[in-house]
């Protein structure tokens, strides 16, 4: 093909077989792939720097979208919606789970709160819910189009952005946005399977992979508060992984963790947003995802 060593073929089949999309069976060997033009052409002239030695780094450089980390909305959810967490004092949650809303006297529907998808990260906030005020952990579910609606509305700082998305209305949702806007934050995630090695009191921090907070705040917030469509007391839960994180030793951790069969299965979820939405938020390749890449390894310049 190029007269080249036997272990520069490899490479070259390595990256032929990971961006180039197998064709339909037409009744000869499968294993052939059909290789776009410009990815040959690709190919080929980087095969002539890999080959000359041209190329200072003398390997094979990978395609723009591959250099760039993208984070990812991990949640649990389902057709219904989705689960978010939040942690209150003991008369809010009584409220709110006997109403299947919120209200009652201590509680304020515009002012500013966090919502998080992560049942990890209310954990590490609220210390288990032994914090004072946070004694009761709830998880709220609202609509895909909810979420979305508030995600539209939200700016984020390693985004760049100097001023208010233009907030949307929902048609499906139960009321406008209003003209609130929201903040997304992305900080390291926590891993709700073991304690942190350098603090036992939280969950293991995870410097590889981010988790998404949600700010939001008058008109915003009454939207979200608006939007629950379930609300459900957790507080036990949030107990038992406390009291296993508790363990002095790994392997009692890790045997207390596999006796609780009720922790929630948190994967990723595509929020039904524009393409401009996801750039700011960076949950496509851009300024803001290498920006919020950069977090928990330095300063994020």
């Amino acid at each position: 093909f190029f007269g080249g060593k036997v272990s520069d073929l490899n490479i070259t089949l390595k990256f032929l077989q990971k961006y180039s999309p197998p064709i339909p069976p037409l009744g000869f060997n499968h294993n052939l792939a059909y290789i776009p033009p410009s990815i040959l052409s690709f190919v080929l002239v980087n095969l002539v720097s890999f080959k000359t030695g041209s190329s200072s780094s003398r390997k094979l450089p990978l395609m723009e979208n591959d250099k760039q980390e993208v984070t990812k909305i991990k949640a649990e959810f389902d057709e219904e919606g989705v689960y978010f967490y939040q942690a209150f004092k003991p008369s809010i949650a009584d409220f709110a789970v006997a109403n299947q809303r919120f209200g009652g006297d201590d509680f304020n529907p515009s002012r500013m709160t966090w919502i998080k998808p992560s049942f990890a990260w209310v954990l590490y906030r609220s210390g288990y819910a032994t914090k004072s005020d946070q004694e009761r952990i709830l998880k709220i579910k609202i609509s895909h189009e909810a979420v979305s609606a508030i995600l539209a509305a939200c700016v984020c700082p390693e985004g760049g952005a100097t001023h208010p998305p233009t907030p949307i209305a929902a048609s499906s949702t139960r009321s406008s946005c209003g003209r609130s806007r929201g903040v997304v934050q992305w900080d390291p995630a926590r891993d709700i399977t073991r304690f942190d090695p350098k603090n036992t009191k939280v969950p293991r921090r995870l410097l590889r992979e981010r988790a998404i907070q949600i700010g939001v705040q008058g008109g915003l917030s009454e939207f979200y508060v608006g939007s629950a469509l379930s609300i459900e007391d957790v507080t036990e839960l949030a107990r038992e992984v406390g009291a296993a994180h508790g363990q002095k030793r790994e392997r009692d951790c890790e045997d207390a963790m596999r006796a609780i069969s009720n922790l929630p299965i948190e994967r990723e979820y595509e929020a039904l947003l524009q393409v401009e939405h996801k750039l700011r938020l960076g949950l496509v390749p851009g300024e803001a995802a290498d920006r919020i890449a950069q977090i928990g390894r330095g300063r994020v310049k």
